[in-house]
């Protein structure tokens, strides 16, 4: 599973907090690519995770 948010200290206690049994979980920043991609997509909407702390997940 992956998690993209843009507030990683909210987002892994309320993941903990669903999914206690959690293990072997990995933190990691966004690359440059992922950076300029977001920083070029200006006036793009891509849905929730535009909002700030907005939390996506993908399986």
């Amino acid at each position: 599973m992956v998690l993209t948010c843009t507030d990683a200290d909210t987002a892994l206690p309320a993941l903990l907090t669903a999914f206690p049994a959690a293990r072997d979980i990995e933190v990691a920043g966004g690359s440059l690519e992922e950076a300029f991609l977001e920083l070029t997509a200006a006036g793009e909407t891509t849905g929730p995770d535009d909002a700030p702390g907005a939390m996506g997940v993908t399986r």
